[in-house]
């Protein structure tokens, strides 16, 4: 089994090194427009809509910033969240949320970088429909914790190279690497098991000839027809 640090620095070969500036797969330095931005991204897979979705409700808020979208017309928003689906459900999040964040944090959720870790996390999470993932992306990217926030590209790769078990659900996977995973490395190990998981390492076909931890993985040591067990 390939050490943390062995992995990183073959997918940094694969794909190139990780950067923080700009940073990488679309994430935003403020924690506010992150919060947004990861909203945007749960139960979606397509970057293209993630994106134009974004950029259609930061039009849609206007100048006032996030806030604006209280004010907007409910037709304007579903429509700007419809090719991500489950609008209604997206709809009452987002506004939820913004009127939290406005009301009782002021608009900013700068203060949260002043917060331990665990802190900083149950706040977040005690926002309207934020999970662990959602509030880990918030405080990795734009608030400078060493956290590692789990999605499903990032379980997919671990189980598959047998960094977790199998049978490990989400929320245990998550602490497994929020431990294992040092807090130097946790950043890289996110972004690259993402960037793996959506381009080489994908859930219906693993494209285990292009890829550069094949070597080293139980999954990709395995004949192609019975790969087919492990392609989730």
């Amino acid at each position: 089994m390939y050490s943390w640090q062995v992995i990183v620095g073959l997918l940094d070969a694969q794909h190139g090194p990780v950067s923080s500036d700009p940073l990488p797969l679309g994430n935003k330095p403020d924690p506010y427009d992150e919060l947004i931005y990861i909203l945007l991204t749960v139960m979606t897979r397509s970057q293209p809509r993630i994106d134009r979705a974004y950029n259609g409700l930061v039009d849609l808020a206007g100048a006032i910033g996030w806030s604006g979208l209280l004010e907007a017309d409910p037709r304007d928003l579903r429509r700007v969240l419809e090719p991500l689906g489950f609008v209604n459900r997206r709809s009452e999040q987002l506004l939820s949320t913004i009127e939290v964040v406005e009301t009782v944090h002021g608009g900013s959720l700068d203060h949260l970088r002043e917060l331990q870790a665990n802190e900083a996390l149950a706040e977040l999470t005690n926002l309207h429909g934020v999970g662990t993932k959602t509030a880990k992306c918030v405080m990795m990217y734009s608030l400078g914790f060493a956290v590692l926030p789990t999605d499903i590209h990032v379980l997919r790769v671990a189980k598959r190279l047998g960094v977790v078990p199998e049978e490990s659900g989400w929320a245990a996977a998550d602490q497994q690497l929020e431990r294992e995973v040092p807090p130097v490395l946790k950043y890289d190990v996110h972004v690259q098991l993402v960037r793996h998981g959506r381009a080489v390492c994908k859930g219906p076909n693993p494209q285990c000839t292009k890829c550069s931890l094949q070597p080293g993985c139980p999954v990709g040591s395995l004949a192609p027809r019975l790969r087919s067990h492990y392609a989730r």
